[in-house]
């Protein structure tokens, strides 16, 4: 019969130690992995089948929502609940006068009356870094 090897105290705390140090940071690791595949999942708007027909919707665009001028629209894609329903386009009055009527259009599902936002790639004055948005 052969004799098994003996480890000794310190090599035992090592290999546990280390062992505990793995399984802590792989932990972590997938916790945050989910978290941000979480975020990303929630923060976004949904875009119809036939939203790039009616114009171009390049990625930075359907961020646009999310910094709207209209707290309503901004909450709504905070919580995924907004529909990308045109693309790029122009047409109809531009949030500012002088200004571009080049825009997305988007809606919030479920909602009645069905409000229609048109979100444009320009700032409203007195709300920096938001997208200028009007309503129909």
């Amino acid at each position: 019969m052969q004799n098994p090897k003996k480890e000794s105290i310190a090599q035992i705390i090592d290999r546990d130690w280390s062992a505990r140090v793995v399984r802590i940071a792989l932990s972590l690791a997938m916790l945050a992995g989910i978290s941000i595949i979480s975020s990303n999942a929630i923060a976004a708007c949904q875009v119809h089948h036939n939203a790039t027909s009616y114009g171009e919707l390049k990625k930075r665009m359907k961020a646009w929502p999310g910094n709207s001028s209209d707290a309503g629209l901004k909450k709504a894609y905070s919580n995924g609940k907004c529909l990308i329903t045109k693309g790029y386009h122009e047409g109809g009055s531009p949030c500012l006068t002088g200004k571009s009527s080049w825009h997305i259009q988007v809606v919030i599902p479920g909602t009645y009356p069905q409000v229609t936002y048109h979100v444009f790639d320009y700032e409203k004055p007195g709300q920096k870094g938001s997208k200028c948005t009007t309503t129909n």
